[in-house]
């Protein structure tokens, strides 16, 4: 978050020739334009969601060695996810309809990690809870990826066209099935060996279903 914010500060994106971009290394940023009128919104909102995620990962660092309210950490989590998802949905004021729609996206994924975040507070050792905040935040990277490739990669795409936008929603659908298929390949792979390991030290033999007998921590339930 802060070489995102020092990024937004210092650099521009501009348009030398048509259908190009061009990255440049300008004077510092101000936020008053003159005569009643603000400049370069954007980047504002930029540096306030970084900021928000800057705080929350210090309220991590603190928690460590500081005995905070319980769950002082997702709060603050939650409260950095809220306010990224208020910022992309109205962060598409006059784009064209293409760019809207993949900024409305982002925010559905960026909506159920603020819920998965708040649903930590109150059941923070649910395996599916976690695991969906994980799904989420794993969204989150790579739609921002195709974002890029889609707005600003090589390729220029029709902005108004039906079938582009239809094209957009099912890849946005593909991100999160190859997602949530290899965090359910990575977990069953997990099991396997957890319970192979386990058969292996109490030399019993192989059987289903795999079940793992959990050691739940002091003051801890793991619930599923």
């Amino acid at each position: 978050p802060a070489l995102g914010i020092l990024m937004e500060i210092f650099f521009s994106n501009t348009a030398k020739t048509p259908g190009t971009n061009h990255i440049v290394f300008g004077r510092p940023w101000s936020v008053y334009k003159g005569a009643g009128r603000f400049n370069v919104l954007v980047k504002l909102q930029h540096m306030t969601m970084h900021s928000c995620f800057i705080v929350s990962g210090i309220i991590d660092l603190l928690s460590i060695c500081i005995k905070y309210p319980k769950h002082t950490s997702q709060l603050f989590l939650s409260l950095a996810l809220l306010v990224e998802s208020t910022i992309f949905y109205f962060h598409t004021d006059g784009r064209d309809s293409l760019d809207t729609l993949i900024h409305q996206l982002l925010t559905i994924a960026i909506v159920i990690g603020f819920v998965s975040a708040a649903l930590r507070m109150v059941c923070a050792t649910n395996l599916l809870v976690n695991a969906t905040l994980g799904l989420s935040l794993t969204l989150q990277g790579t739609w921002l990826i195709e974002t890029g490739v889609v707005l600003y990669g090589q390729t220029k795409w029709e902005r108004e066209d039906c079938n582009n936008k239809m094209f957009i929603v099912a890849c946005f659908i593909w991100h999160i099935m190859i997602i949530a298929v290899r965090m359910l390949v990575f977990y069953t792979l997990m099991m396997i060996g957890l319970k192979y390991h386990e058969l292996k030290r109490s030399g019993r033999e192989w059987g289903f279903p795999l079940t793992i007998e959990y050691q739940q921590l002091p003051n801890e339930e793991f619930m599923m």
